[in-house]
This record gives structure tokens, sequence and C-alpha cells, in this order.
């Protein structure tokens, strides 16, 4: 029933009947509400029709939100485990260099005390014959000095000279020790004391 219907409705006259006019008015003031209330409804419909739209696209929104944000945590989460990854092979990285340079460090130290103990046993070795070679230098030499008439000649300037008599003793005023006799000497080395002087 639409308000047009209770405009249009018509009634039976009896006798002791309603006042026409009357009904009349109360049919069209409940035509003109019924009218109102339908222009409501329409517009609630209208209204309930966009908040369903809007609705919608909330929900699609919030679907559209929901999947960026899994998103954005899975990529959060990857880039989180490849810092992760990344900082532990750096460490990894760095600690297998540091082991490789204590490893070079102690080769290199050990190669250093071999290079060092062959130079001490070089060295050893070389004083060891410097000294047997001394020894045999001076071993020759000795019997060679012995062999030779060197040694009678030194002998002989070390012996005490013969005791002179007082008058025929002289010495020089400005030197109270006798002049030895180096002739003899001479004589058993074989050389000439004028030579000598020459040679100055």
């Amino acid at each position: 029933m639409t308000s047009l219907d209770i405009v249009n409705q018509q009634f039976k006259r009896s006798l002791r009947g309603y006042d026409a006019a009357e009904v009349d008015e109360f049919l069209d003031k409940v035509a003109e509400t019924l009218q109102i209330f339908k222009q409501k409804i329409t517009d609630l419909e209208h209204e309930l029709s966009d908040k369903e739209k809007a609705l919608s696209e909330y929900e699609n929104m919030k679907e559209d939100l929901h999947e960026a944000l899994l998103i954005a945590q899975k990529s959060a989460s990857d880039r989180i485990k490849g810092a992760k990854d990344q900082a532990a092979k750096m460490i990894s990285d760095a600690q297998q260099k540091v082991a490789e340079i204590y490893n070079k460090a102690k080769d290199d130290e050990e190669e250093l005390c071999a290079h060092i103990e062959g130079i001490r046993g070089l060295r050893d070795a070389f004083a060891d014959e410097f000294r047997s070679m001394l020894n045999k230098f001076d071993s020759s030499l000795t019997q060679t000095f012995a062999a030779s008439r060197c040694e009678e000649a030194v002998e002989s300037l070390l012996e005490e000279p013969e005791a002179a008599e007082p008058e025929t003793e002289e010495y020089e005023e400005e030197d109270e020790t006798p002049q030895k006799d180096f002739s003899k000497a001479f004589d058993m080395l074989g050389v000439n004391p004028d030579d000598l002087k020459h040679k100055k």
C-alpha cells in the first residue's frame, strides 16, 4: 500500500457512519505520514547502500593493508636474517684471517729461530775452527821460534852483562844504566848494525 492508495481509498456510505470529511482528512495525514516514512526509508536504504559500499572498500583496503603488512614483515625478517648472515660471515672471515696471520707469524718465528740457531752454530763452529787455527799457529810459531837463532839472541840480551872494573866503566851523565852489548845478538842473527843505521 502506498500513500496514493490511501488517498484514493473509497468507503461506502451508511446512515450511522463516520463523518466523511474527517475520514478524508485523517487519511490525508496518514498518507502524508506514510510518504514521509517511505522517503526516510528510501534515504536510509541509499545511505545503507553507501555504507555497505564503503565497508566493502574498507574490507578490501584492510585485506590489502594486511597483505602489505605481511610482505613488510617478511621483507624485514629477510633483511634482518640477511644482515645477521652477513655479519656472521664477516666475523667468520675476520677470525679466519686472524688465524692465518697468527699461523704465518708463528711459522715465520719458527723459521727465524731456526736461522738464528743455524747462525749460532756457524758462529760456534767458526770460533772453534779459529781457536784451533790460533792454537796451531801458536804452536807452530813457538816451535819455529824455539828452533831459530832468535831465542839465543833474546836470551843473550836478557843475560846480565859481566861486571866491569870500576876504572873502565863509562856512564853517560844523563844515563846511569850501562848500555847492553848487542853485538853478540847481532852476530847470532846475522845482522850488521851499520846496515840498520843506514836504513834509519
